[in-house]
């Protein structure tokens, strides 16, 4: 069935660039999500057709196996619900990963998927949207023919360090690359996965595994190290931007119209589930 999607998805992909006219990129879009994002999961994909302005060929949804997300969501075109299975990622890997009460194995997963969204995305770029961050203002992720890669404030030098184990090179500057949404190119993330394993003769999961540390509950970042990766090996492809998001407790999603919770810098809007209402400012 997954075999259709794909061939369906080149289909369309075909149609687009017989009649796009556009200077911006045709994009998919991979969201990975949990039983937690359910709630969130309509505004994120609704507010992301709305307001990306790159075309959007598919989007699609990825989601544990036994569960079944938004079925209101089964309507929109080109949307597509698949497996954590497909990916094929070996999980015994990280199967220790728990720290206390704190299971991250799940988390550490999620990376590893949105590192491996060419393996299932069809057009040669594909953003990964963080089930929980919704996009609130017009904006593309390309400008004259170069990626556009968000920046924030969220510094934390275990995924620096980590960086710097898995390449043997550190990082040429310290902003941020966690921004809850990235756009990756596919031949730029084959070549940055390539060299993981030539440095580390390991394959390029196991190789990211054996430089973690699992003593710290946030030892890896996805978004940070191909962020970083590019900007080390590909500076002149991308251009910086800073991410002008807000983050805001889950509840708060329910009022997401309401003009209060929108400021016109903004882009957008990030409804973690763990932050506590009463954190709100």
């Amino acid at each position: 069935m997954l075999e259709n999607i794909i061939k369906n998805c080149c289909k369309l992909r075909e149609r687009y660039f017989q009649k796009n006219d556009s200077c911006l990129s045709a994009i998919d879009i991979l969201i990975p999500a949990t039983i937690k994002d359910f709630l969130t999961l309509p505004y994120v994909v609704n507010y992301a057709i709305k307001n990306i302005q790159n075309p959007i060929t598919s989007i699609f949804i990825i989601f544990p196996r036994g569960t079944m997300p938004c079925k209101d969501l089964l309507s929109i075109k080109n949307l597509y619900f698949v497996e954590e299975d497909f990916f094929k990622i070996n999980r015994l890997l990280f199967d220790n990963y728990i720290i206390g009460n704190l299971d991250r194995r799940g988390w550490l997963l999620q990376q590893f998927i949105k590192l491996s969204g060419n393996m299932l995305c069809t057009e040669n770029k594909f953003l990964v949207l963080d089930a929980d961050t919704v996009i609130i203002k017009k904006q593309s992720f390309e400008y004259k023919g170069k990626d556009i890669l968000l920046f924030s404030d969220e510094y934390h030098q275990p995924y620096y360090s980590c960086f710097e184990k898995i390449f043997g090179y550190k990082t040429v500057d310290t902003i941020s690359f966690v921004s809850h949404h990235m756009l990756f190119e596919k031949k730029f993330l084959q070549q940055m996965k390539q060299e993981i394993e030539n440095k580390n003769h390991d394959q390029w999961i196991s190789a990211i595994i054996k430089n973690c540390d699992f003593s710290n509950s946030s030892c890896f970042s996805e978004y940070e190290t191909y962020g970083h990766w590019m900007l080390k090996n590909n500076k002149r492809n991308i251009i910086r931007q800073y991410f002008y998001n807000k983050a805001l407790p889950r509840e708060c999603i329910k009022d997401i119209d309401n003009s209060l919770i929108h400021s016109k810098h903004l882009k957008s809007l990030s409804f973690h589930s763990y932050i506590k209402e009463e954190g709100v400012n």
